[in-house]
C-alpha cells in the first residue's frame, strides 16, 4: 500500500513538473516559427525583416518641403512613394534598420507672379510673363535614414502590438516647372513616429506609421529659365497629422 501511495505522489509531481515545464516561456526557433509567444514579444533578439511602404497623398502649397522657395501661389498635386527598408532587432523588442524612399508625382500651379522665387536676385519682369499657370509639373523626391524602434505587444500569443520610431533622415526633394525652371529642396530631419504592427502569418507582418513630431532643418535653391537665384534657409519644429506623413508597409520576417 505503502508503496503505490508512492507511486502516485511521484506521478502527481512529474505531471505537475510537466505541466510548469509547457507553461514557461518557449525562446526556440519553432516557438517564433508557430508564433507561441507567451511573453508579448513581438520581435525576437537576431530577427531580422524586410519589405517596403508606400504611399499615396495629396501636396498643396502648404508643403514647404517642396515650395520653400515660392511664394504667393496656389498649388496643389499628388504623390506617390514606395521606400524599402531592412530592420534588425538587436533585442527583444528592440531594433534598428535603414529606409531608402523614392517619391514622384505632378503638381498644378495657378497665379504664379515673376517674384515666385523672392530669394532671386535678379529682374524676372522679362523673363517670366506677368500672370501664368502651370499644369502637371514634375515632383521628385529622394530621401534615406536611419531609425530605432521600440515595441510594444498587446497580447500574449504577439501577434499584434504598437511601436515608436525615432528617425533621422536626408531628404532631397525637387520640383521642376519648366525646361531650366526648378526649385531644389535638402533637408535633415528627426521624425518621432507612432505605428502599429500585425502579423498576418508566422513569417508575414503589416504596420501602419504616423510620423508625427518631426524638427526639420531645409536649404533650398532656386533656378529660372536657367538664371540661377539665391538660397533659403530654414529651421521647423511641430506636430504634423498631414497623410504624407503616413505609410503602410509590408514585411517579411527570417
Amino acid at each position: 500500500m505503502k508503496r503505490i501511495f508512492t507511486y502516485c505522489i511521484a506521478l502527481l509531481i512529474g505531471v505537475r513538473a510537466l505541466a510548469a515545464t509547457d507553461a514557461a516561456p518557449v525562446r526556440s526557433d519553432t516557438a517564433r516559427q508557430t508564433k507561441r509567444f507567451t511573453d508579448n514579444v513581438l520581435v525576437y533578439k537576431g530577427e531580422k525583416f524586410a519589405g517596403a511602404s508606400i504611399l499615396y497623398g495629396t501636396i498643396d502649397s502648404k508643403n514647404s518641403g517642396y515650395l520653400l522657395l515660392a511664394t504667393g501661389i496656389d498649388a496643389s498635386g499628388k504623390l506617390f512613394r514606395a521606400a524599402p527598408y531592412f530592420n534588425w532587432a538587436y533585442r527583444d523588442n528592440r531594433s534598428v534598420g535603414f529606409r531608402f524612399a523614392y517619391g514622384t508625382g505632378t503638381m498644378s500651379l495657378a497665379n504664379v507672379k515673376p517674384g515666385i522665387f523672392d530669394v532671386l536676385a535678379i529682374d524676372l519682369g522679362s523673363v517670366l510673363p506677368e500672370s501664368f499657370s502651370l499644369e502637371n509639373a514634375r515632383i521628385r523626391t529622394y530621401e534615406a535614414g536611419l531609425y530605432h524602434r521600440n515595441y510594444f505587444g498587446l497580447d500574449r500569443r504577439g501577434t499584434v502590438g504598437l511601436f515608436i520610431e525615432l528617425s533621422l533622415n536626408y531628404a532631397y526633394n525637387r520640383f521642376d516647372f519648366g525646361p531650366g525652371t526648378y526649385n531644389a529642396v535638402n533637408q535633415i530631419k528627426l521624425v518621432a513616429a507612432p505605428g502599429v504592427l500585425l502579423y498576418v502569418l508566422p513569417f508575414i507582418s503589416v504596420e501602419c506609421s504616423l510620423g508625427l513630431a518631426n524638427m526639420t532643418y531645409s536649404s533650398g535653391r532656386a533656378c529660372v529659365s536657367n538664371i540661377q537665384g539665391g538660397n533659403r534657409q530654414n529651421f521647423s519644429t511641430g506636430v504634423d497629422f498631414s497623410l504624407l506623413n503616413c505609410n503602410f508597409g509590408i514585411s517579411y520576417h527570417f
